[in-house]
């Protein structure tokens, strides 16, 4: 895994590290551009429980010290929130009645690479990221979202700049 992040990083390609557990802790040392989490897992690589949302955003700037661009955290129904040097943002969710988490992490991430490659800022990002979760656990099974319904979702997202 670190061979794959670091000879694209080198080449200005950005990468995303969806992982957890030992992948995880080994993915960070390749500094990919951008992490995204869950609580979790977040606090599983920590060793210790995150409480509020004032202690997510310190521990992703632990993550930002290790070269990382983009910390992004999925909370579940509680939306995410994404770190960068610059900016905090929260995004929150729009209501919908859960069916199945299955895929929704990863309906983030490929929202996260889509968002890379048009070059979209952090807040664009966690509408596109957010919407793309909250539409994939609405969804049976391990059916996911679609372009066309995220795109149709993202006013719905709300979005709050932390300072």
């Amino acid at each position: 895994m670190l061979r794959s992040f670091g000879r694209p990083k080198k080449k200005g390609v950005q990468t995303v590290l969806d992982a957890d557990g030992e992948a995880f802790r080994a993915g960070l040392e390749a500094s990919p551009s951008v992490v995204k989490p869950n609580i979790h897992e977040l606090e599983q690589y920590l060793e210790r429980a995150l409480n509020d949302e004032d202690q997510v955003v310190d521990a992703c700037r632990e993550l930002l010290a290790k070269g990382i661009s983009w910390v992004i955290v999925s909370m579940g129904g509680e939306g995410a929130i994404l770190v960068s040097e610059d900016e905090v943002i929260r995004g929150r969710p729009f209501p919908i009645r859960p069916v199945s988490t299955v895929g929704a992490g990863d309906s983030m991430v490929a929202a996260i690479a889509f968002c890379l490659l048009e070059n979209k800022n952090l807040e664009e990002t966690a509408r596109w990221a957010t919407a793309a979760g909250t539409i994939t656990a609405s969804k049976p099974g391990t059916g996911v979202c679609r372009y066309q319904e995220v795109q149709e979702h993202l006013a719905l997202v709300q979005t709050e700049r932390w300072t």
